[in-house]
């Protein structure tokens, strides 16, 4: 999970370093020179090395250098989303279940809970995720702030799996839940910290009950 979460993070630098390497050579039309409309995509990939290995200008060698080590992290990532697939147990089967809980998503959520008898109830987990405000309070006011000391990673992934449910091609009840809590007067930052605490709340049934996540669309007032 960490080899792939740096090798995503270097795949990002590499778009943004090439975006403006090919700005430099080709103008601002440099996009109209891939025949794709992703101009990074696998394929698109191999018509940048022909278009660039026909220049000799130093701008068109980083570029090269740049096209091919995005290739080859492309290769790396497939070798280990095939390793997850097949390192993949009952728990992680049942956590993708989730709509929008990727073999990744699920892979890195399992390989910080690892066993859920360790956690005595969901308040537990919510805590260890960091999921679980912290009370602040000076006379008759009374405050709640996100508690950082949580375990990051796990926060991080339970994060990208609240944000899958927010996505146009995910049909979960999890968008009507943070819709839900928008219009209760809720700022989208802390609609998305419930909806994240309802994340958790489901990842700790399914692994503690060993059930699938199951829901009704027609029924989309909570999770």
């Amino acid at each position: 999970i960490a080899d792939r979460k740096e090798l995503m993070r270097q795949n990002t630098a590499l778009r943004n370093q090439l975006h403006n390497i090919l700005h430099e050579i080709y103008g601002d039309n440099y996009r109209e020179e891939s025949s794709y409309s992703k101009i990074f995509c696998p394929r698109a990939l191999k018509e940048w090395i022909t278009k660039l290995e026909k220049r000799e200008d130093y701008a068109s060698r980083r570029a090269l250098v740049k096209v091919k080590t995005l290739q080859f992290i492309y290769e790396e990532v497939k070798i280990l989303d095939k390793q997850l697939e097949e390192k993949s147990n009952d728990d992680i089967k049942l956590l993708e279940s989730i709509p929008g809980c990727s073999t990744q998503i699920a892979s890195a959520i399992m390989a910080e809970i690892g066993d859920i008898t360790r956690f005595k109830s969901q308040a537990a987990l919510a805590k260890y995720t960091g999921l679980a405000p912290r009370e602040h309070s000076s006379g008759k006011s009374i405050r709640h702030f996100v508690d950082r000391r949580g375990n990051r990673r796990l926060n991080n992934a339970i994060h990208r799996l609240a944000f899958c449910q927010l996505g146009n091609r995910c049909k979960a009840p999890g968008r009507w839940y943070f819709v839900k809590k928008v219009k209760e007067g809720k700022s989208k930052l802390s609609a998305l910290r419930c909806l994240k605490r309802k994340m958790i709340d489901i990842v700790y049934q399914i692994l503690s009950k060993k059930e699938e996540y199951k829901f009704n669309l027609s029924k989309c007032k909570d999770l």
